[in-house]
């Protein structure tokens, strides 16, 4: 056949229905507006971020700071306070449970917040409370929530608004979903499970006095045998914002804290634990990562269980914050016990439990448990009265004196200072 001897055919035009084309439309520029916001991906937002999209109505700002006197001094305009222990309360006896997902969907919508709201959620710094609320809302399969990078203590150094105003909220209903994230939480049964699991990694984020048994307030000291020891606050800069990820997931699988494992993070009840969880969850995207919700408080109740004792893995030297590294060297080797007060060895005895062999400190329940904890903090600064709104939205402000907080005020949200690994903040739960 010739050239010229064939047809000409014709493609058929596709029909493409209108309500297409305006889906198109609309996807597009959401992607614009996005860039045009300067929206990073991923949990973390910038305070860029947040300025530029705080008026929106579908997104709901959460105050986790302890100390209603600090939310009512200054916070970030249209935030709501919520304080961090009203996410908790007993069960079965145990203390610091996470409250029932029915329970956390009423305190959700008391807040305004519903299923399809942006929770973003800061404390004064990183200090696992933000970090526990992520948490929960991971657990409900809330996908739509952030974490303020440098939190409202970058925020406010900034020269950022403040208010004292309060939000005007209305009640929601927060729809739950049909089946919850249960993966993201390791009960007092499913750690038991893993002992002696190769395939599941136990990380005790608690301070190496604490792990070792030399610290603590527990009913037993030590830690759950096989645990590998990597304090919560190795992942923070000293500014308390998370390290570069690249630094991090070196350091975590050099630990033997790979993906391909099951990961159950524990520190006294719960708390500090989830600060790990976003490291891993969110900043290196692991997919199998829990937090045991008891933490080890729960375990060290239960008499038939077994405890270790013992430094840690690699290292038991305190961490001085910012560093990311230990704070004793080789010319320093006294720094390695930090701040913890000593273990009484006269008070209590060791044993051998009988099915592990593993050894576990016994104590008197009286023994040195509120032992004096050093904060080594520096003052509380108030907020710049500059930076305040009043009602009218002028800088001015109303006429009030902001009290200045010195010295170690319980559920200060400020962590200013030289801290290491075991001074308060890890210490506590």
């Amino acid at each position: 056949m010739k050239p010229t001897d064939q047809k000409t055919r014709t493609l058929p035009t596709p029909s493409c229905p209108g309500s297409v084309w305006l889906l198109i439309v609309v996807l597009l520029t959401l992607v614009v507006t996005g860039a045009a916001t300067g929206a990073p991906s991923g949990l973390m937002k910038t305070t860029d971020w947040l300025a530029a999209n705080l008026n929106r109505p579908d997104i709901r700002v959460v105050d986790l700071r302890h100390g209603i006197e600090y939310y009512w001094e200054a916070h970030i305009p249209g935030a709501v306070h919520l304080y961090p222990d009203a996410l908790e309360w007993p069960e079965n006896g145990v203390t610091s449970k996470p409250i029932p997902p029915e329970v956390f969907a009423q305190l959700l919508g008391r807040m305004g917040i519903t299923d399809t709201t942006t929770v973003l959620a800061y404390s004064e710094v990183i200090d696992s409370l933000s970090p526990y609320l992520t948490w929960m809302l991971d657990y409900v399969g809330h996908k739509r929530q952030a974490l303020i990078a440098g939190e409202f203590d970058r925020w406010r150094a900034e020269g950022r608004p403040l208010t004292q105003d309060f939000p005007k909220t209305q009640t929601a209903v927060y729809r739950l979903p049909a089946k919850l994230n249960d993966g993201v939480r390791a009960r007092l049964a499913d750690v038991k499970a893993a002992l002696g699991d190769k395939k599941t990694v136990i990380l005790d984020v608690r301070s190496p006095a604490m792990y070792s048994g030399d610290a603590g307030y527990t009913k037993r000291r030590g830690h759950i045998p096989g645990a590998i020891n990597r304090p919560w606050l190795r992942d923070l800069t000293g500014e308390y914002t998370w390290r570069d990820s690249a630094e991090l997931r070196k350091e975590y699988e050099k630990l033997g804290v790979t993906p391909d494992k099951r990961v159950i993070i524990c520190c006294s009840k719960g708390y500090r634990s989830t600060t790990t969880y976003v490291t891993l969850k969110h900043l290196l995207g692991y997919q199998n990562v829990a937090v045991y919700d008891g933490g080890f408080s729960e375990w060290s109740d239960v008499d038939s269980l077994p405890i270790a004792t013992g430094p840690p893995v690699p290292d038991r030297r305190p961490l001085q914050a910012g560093s990311g590294r230990p704070a004793s060297s080789p010319t320093n080797p006294g720094a390695n016990r930090g701040a913890s007060p000593a273990r009484n060895r006269d008070a209590g005895h060791t044993s051998t439990h009988p099915a592990s062999g593993t050894t576990s400190l016994h104590q008197s329940q009286g023994r040195n448990r509120l032992a004096t904890r050093r904060a080594n903090r520096a003052p509380r600064r108030p907020p710049n009265r500059s930076q305040i709104r009043g009602p009218s939205g002028s800088r001015e402000g109303p006429e009030i004196d902001l009290p200045n907080h010195h010295g170690n005020r319980p559920g200060n949200g400020s962590h200013r200072g030289s801290r290491n690994a075991d001074s308060v903040g890890l210490d506590q739960a």
